[in-house]
């Protein structure tokens, strides 16, 4: 994997029996261990991770993709975001609930560009609620305000994520349980290429690397994600 030298990192897939690599492959993203370098100043202060890669147009044009998570509010800290996530679920016949709140925003571009296949967006737990609206934005699988949303054409979509714990006091670290990133549609001819996975150190220092199936294993042709996917 590649590394950003401005962002602290974080490594969470070991890599062992290293060789010289035959031909060049999609890249990853890992480092070893936190470093002292600064956070990158172009990130808002509650980042906790940027996932990049780079997929293609019908045109054969390479599309950008960018996801940057952001640390969980509590329900009522941020009355627009609640309201927002409130009336897309509604809208879609969900019964809201929830104790807080992720952000989640991703961008694509060129803008207006038709991709060559669908890109399903993770966007934490699905077990819980997940709000998004944008650009280029599909859910064939939705039954209501669910997870399965995909991208189609570039643009932005901004996705709050529900982490209801069933107590009305919100446990801040339960975007841990969740998955995050870009994976190739059911049936798609997409491929994801130039993987790169940053945690910033305001999530290392939630304690990521101490949960048991939590995998940075992003670099696939068909996936580039981190997160939770099981012990």
């Amino acid at each position: 994997m590649r590394v950003r030298p401005a962002l602290v990192l974080v490594a969470l897939l070991a890599l062992s029996g290293c060789t010289a690599t035959p031909a060049p492959t999609p890249s990853t993203t890992s480092a070893s261990t936190p470093t002292a370098d600064a956070a990158d100043p172009n990130l808002d202060a509650d980042a906790l991770f940027v996932i990049s890669a780079t997929t293609t147009s019908v045109d054969g044009d390479a599309v950008a993709l960018t996801m940057t998570g952001h640390a969980s509010q509590a329900l009522d800290a941020r009355p627009d975001v609640k309201q927002s996530y409130i009336d897309q679920c509604t809208a879609l016949g969900e019964t809201v609930g929830g104790s807080s709140l992720m952000v989640i925003v991703t961008t694509s571009s060129p803008a207006a560009t038709t991709l060559v296949g669908g890109i399903e967006l993770r966007l934490g737990n699905p077990l819980y609620s997940v709000a998004a609206s944008g650009d280029g934005l599909s859910n064939p699988y939705s039954d209501g305000c669910d997870s399965g949303y995909q991208i189609d054409s570039t643009g932005t979509v901004t996705s709050i994520t529900n982490y209801d714990t069933g107590d009305p006091t919100p446990d801040l670290a339960q975007w841990r349980t969740g998955r995050y990133g870009f994976s190739v549609a059911y049936g798609s001819s997409a491929i994801l290429e130039n993987c790169e996975i940053t945690l910033t150190q305001l999530a290392i220092d939630s304690g990521v690397g101490d949960i048991d199936g939590w995998y940075a294993d992003g670099g696939t042709e068909s996936e580039c994600a981190i997160g939770y996917r099981g012990e």
